[in-house]
């Protein structure tokens, strides 16, 4: 008896925290909620022994990258977003007819419009895993324009592009800018820009 009652109760916590979160939330006792959240926040994440050896070893890593270097990681990233962030307001032929009726039909109907686009006459010739890349960039970034949000699925296939040409030339050249250059040959290269940041 004892062992199920002691096995009940975490269930019982957890129900009676709901309650006083929910008594916090409708009697409107902002300060009190806020340092709830707070609580939560610095319970979840700021003691997570998970969260503090990530960024512990992200700080190890950054540490160990010569500063001509990192400059030379930050000039270029900074570059590459602000070249397709000037171009982002281009509108192709295919985005018009294509690519902003798949983005919209999906922002507006969810999953509900994956039949539609994939069935016989939908218009769209991808791969279905196109069409749940578009759904996620419309459910995380809802507040941007169609054009932008479309393009935005490209960029980031742009940088994990680069990221891997790092990481292959790095296998041959593992001291020094080479690595570096590599990937950023690649991410202003105007077949990839024109592919992904201009055409969509």
């Amino acid at each position: 008896m004892s062992a199920g009652q002691g096995g009940c109760q975490p269930g019982i916590a957890s129900i009676v925290e709901n309650v006083k979160t929910l008594d916090i939330v409708l009697n409107g006792h902002d300060n009190d909620y806020n340092n709830y959240r707070l609580y939560k926040w610095d319970h979840l994440w700021g003691r997570s022994h998970v969260m503090k050896k990530i960024m512990s070893a992200l700080y190890l890593k950054i540490k160990t990258i010569h500063i001509d270097d990192l400059v030379l990681i930050i000039s270029g990233i900074f570059l590459a977003l602000l070249l397709r962030y000037l171009i982002r307001s281009y509108s192709s032929g295919d985005y018009e007819k294509y690519y902003k009726v798949w983005y919209e039909t999906i922002k507006a109907h969810g999953f509900a419009a994956f039949n539609l686009l994939l069935s016989h006459g939908g218009g769209y010739d991808y791969s279905p895993m196109y069409l749940y890349l578009l759904y996620v960039v419309s459910i995380l970034f809802s507040k941007l324009v169609s054009i932008s949000a479309v393009k935005l699925v490209s960029v980031i296939f742009d940088l994990m592009e680069a990221f891997f040409v790092y990481k292959i030339v790095r296998l041959k050249f593992y001291q020094g800018p080479i690595p570096f250059l590599a990937a950023f040959a690649l991410l202003f290269a105007p077949t990839i820009i024109l592919n992904s940041s201009v055409w969509g």
